[in-house]
């Protein structure tokens, strides 16, 4: 592989004998997952200086190799500047507390160790999720911009203050903020070649800039493809491109190219990467099933996630979140008591964790367990209160989804009054959002609940005018699964025409 600043940054801490075997294994490595293994692998076997193990580590991290991690850790128990790492990668394995990790990085800031060093671990004290209001959070920030300015060969870590400072921005619902600084940081890590950092944050950023900005959004997708190669890996071989590739998909409503995006994610992961997680995709992907409405997939689904072992370790929100897609999933094929029983463990679960976002799901497997029990108007008013934390927290995938079922309840109860333009406020809001932003799929989606509106009414005509742009659009990259729509929603056309 090509040496990259996400390696070499660090050469100015290292002796000759330990710059030496960094480029002897950057030789041989293909590509910079590689490289971190093969370094990984030699430390494991020979007896290294404490700085390059360090190095080691910090560079595992990066990759989420936690594996490694905890094998290095034991490997060298004396070596304190590790040990934070260590207790990291243990903590996200679900084998360590929270605590632990605090206390390690305490232990190891008050210990004085070099700047670069001690950066790392101020830096992994902000990982612990502290509240941005708090002074130990203020605290570490204050002491890691200190470090940056006091020391000008520490330039190429000016990045991860503006990083930190715009997730606090973002959680306080400063999204232009947030976004700023998010592109500030990515410039510094590119400056100094450390595509590392600077890809993790762009692909934060692009869900992020979806929010406001979704087709500049999409363009960051371009630049994750070129910034992927100073790797040593295109980026389709990267699981987390491919994750953030199928979720902006997944917003833009384009669920074949979704679906097709998140299973590679999972299929890397399975396959090259045995010290990952898989974190989120596999409930993404039954999302991505559940709006599509292929739920025995999105069942098939929710319960791979059930058992997979970042939901019920590292990420603890994501296990009441996978209860909650199966009980969705459950529920639109006709099993409403064991819909029921999954919405009591999500929803008990979530409340112990506080994460807002998950109410979203909990409210819309009510409101389904309602409607299929034919009380629309309740589970209207359970989609109203899952669509308006979705709004206020901005989530795309979600607010499309929401207005699609209350259109879908408002047809359902409409009057089919004949000179009636729209269902009634949900569509009219549900085009409101159309109107602002390409999102193809859900626009064709849309379409089809306007031409079934259409066969209610009587008008039969403009169904099918309807259902003939929809198969047009149908034929776009990601948008087959409109065809089967389109189909289901045509049959109904004939069987009311005669």
């Amino acid at each position: 592989m090509k040496p990259i600043g996400s390696i070499t940054l660090f050469y100015r801490f290292l002796d000759a004998e330990d710059r030496a075997i960094m480029d002897a294994i950057m030789e041989k490595a293909t590509g910079y997952v590689d490289f971190i293994h093969m370094l990984g692998q030699h430390l494991l076997k020979t007896e290294a200086s404490p700085k390059l193990v360090h190095v080691c580590v910090r560079l595992a991290r990066t990759i989420e190799s936690y594996g490694l991690m905890e094998r290095l850790g034991e490997r060298y128990p004396e070596n304190d500047l590790i040990r934070p790492h260590y207790v990291w990668a243990r903590v996200r394995t679900g084998t360590a507390e929270v605590s632990a990790l605090e206390e390690a990085t305490r232990v190891a800031i008050e210990a004085h160790h070099d700047d670069w060093i001690a950066f790392s671990f101020h830096f992994l004290r902000l990982s612990t999720d502290l509240p941005a209001s708090t002074k130990a959070h203020l605290d570490n920030l204050s002491a890691m911009d200190r470090i940056v300015k006091d020391n000008p060969e520490l330039s190429f870590l000016g990045s991860y203050v503006p990083y930190l400072i715009s997730m606090d921005k973002e959680r306080e619902g400063f999204i232009d903020e947030a976004i700023d600084l998010r592109k500030k940081s990515v410039a510094i890590a590119v400056e100094f070649d450390d595509y590392i950092l600077a890809i993790p944050i762009l692909r934060e950023l692009a869900p992020l800039m979806m929010k406001k900005y979704p087709s500049e959004a999409m363009r960051i997708i371009k630049n994750l493809e070129d910034y992927y190669p100073h790797l040593g890996t295109p980026a389709s071989e990267s699981s987390y491109y491919q994750s953030i590739r199928g979720y902006l998909h997944l917003i833009r409503g384009e669920f074949d190219t979704s679906v097709e995006a998140f299973e590679r994610a999972i299929d890397i992961v399975e396959k090259q990467h045995p010290f990952s997680t898989l974190r989120n995709v596999p409930h993404r992907l039954a999302l991505t099933y559940l709006d599509m409405g292929r739920m025995e997939s999105a069942a098939e689904w929710a319960n791979f996630a059930l058992a997979s072992k970042s939901t019920s370790t590292a990420y603890p929100f994501l296990m009441p979140l996978a209860h909650l897609i199966l009980s969705c999933a459950l529920c639109e094929t006709g099993d409403v008591d064991e819909a029921e029983e999954q919405l009591s463990l999500g929803h008990e679960s979530s409340l112990k964790i506080g994460n807002e976002s998950i109410l979203i799901y909990s409210y819309y497997a009510s409101g389904l367990i309602d409607i299929a029990q034919n009380d629309i108007l309740s589970g209207m008013a359970s989609l109203e209160r899952a669509l308006e934390i979705a709004e206020r927290l901005i989530i795309r995938d979600r607010i499309h989804s929401i207005l699609l079922k209350l259109v879908e309840c408002e047809i359902a109860l409409s009057d089919a009054d004949v000179s009636e333009q729209t269902s009634g406020r949900w569509m009219d809001r549900l085009e409101s959002v159309l109107l602002k932003d390409d999102f193809p799929g859900i626009r064709g989606l849309s379409s089809l609940l306007k031409a079934r509106f259409r066969i209610k009414q009587g008008r039969i005509k403009e169904a099918y005018e309807i259902l003939k742009e929809t198969r047009t659009l149908a034929s776009n990259p990601g948008l087959q699964y409109l065809n089967e729509k389109t189909d289901e929603v045509q049959s109904k056309v004939e069987h009311t025409s005669g």
